[in-house]
């Protein structure tokens, strides 16, 4: 019941109106984390780019890229948000929202992809799955986000990496 739920969650591509809970998704504290749609804008204006894991009135809230988003395939919607949910469950995003300390970026980037792709190997989802989909993937968030020059040059080699990255996660 659990992959069904989270599974309909993904496939959603309309934007939330409200905060919705993604199911199994809980911060270093254990709370409930939530997600909702907002505006490209929105997220660039917040040093983000598809998603961010963030606090919204001491709520763990994953905010998405409403026009980006539903172009990702459905391996790539998982993986968005099992990313941020890694973010808020090892304890990223208190630190960097609520504690305002400064991490590595690209360890806790890395931490948070192992995190989400331990999680879709929970659900079967195997690495030739998940590095053809996401490559594809990266490409769909690298234009949108492609006047942003930080991001354009990490999603690459994110996306050219990630078939090592898969198996150092393992």
């Amino acid at each position: 019941m659990f992959r069904v739920l989270l599974l309909g969650l993904v496939l959603v591509s309309s934007p939330a109106v409200a905060l919705t809970p993604v199911p199994g998704c809980v911060d270093d504290h254990n709370n409930q984390v939530f997600i909702r749609a907002e505006s490209r804008q929105w997220l660039w204006n917040h040093d983000a780019g598809t998603a961010v894991a963030t606090y919204e009135n001491n709520t763990p809230t994953i905010v998405y890229d409403r026009e980006t988003f539903p172009e990702l395939s459905s391996v790539g919607r998982l993986f968005t948000i099992w990313h941020e949910c890694g973010h808020f469950r090892l304890g990223h995003s208190r630190l960097m929202v609520l504690n305002r300390i400064n991490l590595d970026r690209t360890t806790i980037e890395d931490d948070a992809d192992c995190y989400s792709i331990k999680k879709l190997h929970e659900f079967g989802i195997p690495d030739t799955t998940t590095i053809q989909m996401l490559s594809k993937d990266f490409d769909v968030i690298a234009k949108s986000v492609e006047n942003w020059t930080m991001y354009q040059r990490t999603l690459r080699e994110r996306a050219r990496d990630r078939t090592a990255h898969a198996q150092s996660c393992q």
